[in-house]
């Protein structure tokens, strides 16, 4: 499994006899293996993201690249000022589905899916980052969905400039201390020359592409970590 990511060691105080247990601890993270993707089958490829208890699966014409692949950011991009944890846990795009009429006859662009992780004390903690702030589209209201299992908060917003938008759903899970956002976004540009110019999607298109991303989202299996 090649290597994509690197662990991020607990910060631990040294107090007296208590080192032995910090030692401890900060050997049991040391071994836990970083961030990887495995070929399933030609077809379909698995994220593991064992630090967080996160796992996918997705079509291996799909890509893996935590920068961002549209011009537009997706809701969850961390600020410029932010940590340099705060970042993105994963991110995977393609530009291109089976059945999909492309850019320059549409205006679709491709599609995305990302997620990151924080560490919050309570689940109302979460629910704040379930509404990321500053966004071009304030998120005011959130809706509960239960998928496989897991009870999220649901939002929608989306961002626009120039001839391009990206049209985000947030779902977002509370556990045992972990925040787990995840974004799935759809890019689209009215910005390619020519006449006639792309077209909008149909509804059945619309609802294509957002199969394609549920599709993806349904295979996230989560198991947060002992704190």
């Amino acid at each position: 499994m090649a290597a994509i990511g690197r662990t991020q060691f607990p910060k631990v105080r040294l107090l007296g006899v208590g080192w032995l247990a910090g030692l401890a601890l900060i050997c049991a993270a040391s071994t836990l293996p970083a961030q990887g993707v495995t070929p399933l089958n030609p077809t379909t490829m698995q994220f593991t993201d064992p630090a967080h208890g996160v796992s996918f699966t997705y079509p291996a014409s799909w890509t893996f690249d935590k920068s961002q692949p549209f011009f537009m950011s997706l809701a969850i991009t961390p600020a410029d000022d932010a940590p340099a944890t705060e970042g993105l846990s994963a991110l995977i795009y393609t530009k291109s589905i089976p059945g999909m009429t492309l850019a320059p006859d549409t205006m679709f662009d491709g599609m995305e899916f990302a997620y990151d992780v924080h560490n919050v004390p309570t689940s109302d903690a979460c629910l704040v980052l379930a509404k990321p702030a500053n966004l071009q589209v304030p998120i005011d209201h959130v809706d509960e969905v239960t998928i496989q299992g897991n009870h999220y908060w649901h939002a929608r917003t989306s961002s626009a400039f120039v001839g391009h938008s990206l049209n985000d759903d947030i779902y977002t899970f509370y556990s045992s201390g972990y925040c787990y956002r995840f974004d799935l976004a759809v890019s689209l540009s009215s910005a390619n020359q020519g006449t006639p110019g792309p077209r909008e999607l149909t509804p059945a298109e619309k609802a294509h592409v957002d199969a394609s991303l549920q599709s993806v989202f349904n295979t996230v299996r989560i198991v947060p970590p002992a704190q």
